[in-house]
């Protein structure tokens, strides 16, 4: 994306504005009725049937479940609706709980961009996620199933 970590919000509204002047979907998550994150589908390719998901939450947005909702909900998406054959997560290293996250939804590790991203004052790796057609296929009777007991309100 071409930016350092943490972002200023001059980076962040340049990103925003990238991100709606093209085909990207964006969905504004909101909890309590107050708004705490972003879910986006971007990189959209019909031609090769590939894109890229992505979850953001402010601080007061994570731990409660609401970032595996979102990548769950990103994931039907794109699968069901936009008939993508493979989809792709960036996570930060650092990022426990995304990559968590991802493995319990069946994303693969498929790799590493080494020392990719700069982030307050040091090199970090990027890991790169998939999840192909039929691994979501052998998993959506579980999401079809699982109760989170918790949803954006």
């Amino acid at each position: 994306m071409g930016y350092s970590y943490p972002l200023s919000n001059l980076q962040v509204e340049n990103m925003l504005n990238k991100w709606l002047t093209n085909e990207n979907k964006q969905y504004v998550i909101k909890f309590d009725s107050v708004e705490i994150g972003i879910a986006q589908i971007s990189n959209i390719d019909h031609s090769n049937r590939v894109c890229e998901v992505g979850v953001l939450l402010l601080e007061e947005g994570q731990n409660k479940g609401i970032g595996h909702w979102a990548f769950q909900e990103l994931t039907k998406i794109c699968f069901d609706r936009l008939d993508m054959y493979r989809i792709e997560a960036r996570v930060k290293s650092n990022n426990i709980a995304a990559s968590k996250i991802l493995d319990k939804l069946n994303f693969s590790l498929d790799g590493v961009l080494r020392k990719t991203i700069y982030f307050k004052g040091d090199r970090i790796d990027l890991q790169v996620f998939g999840l192909l057609q039929d691994q979501y296929k052998s998993v959506k009777q579980k999401l079809q199933h699982e109760e989170l007991g918790l949803f954006p309100r």
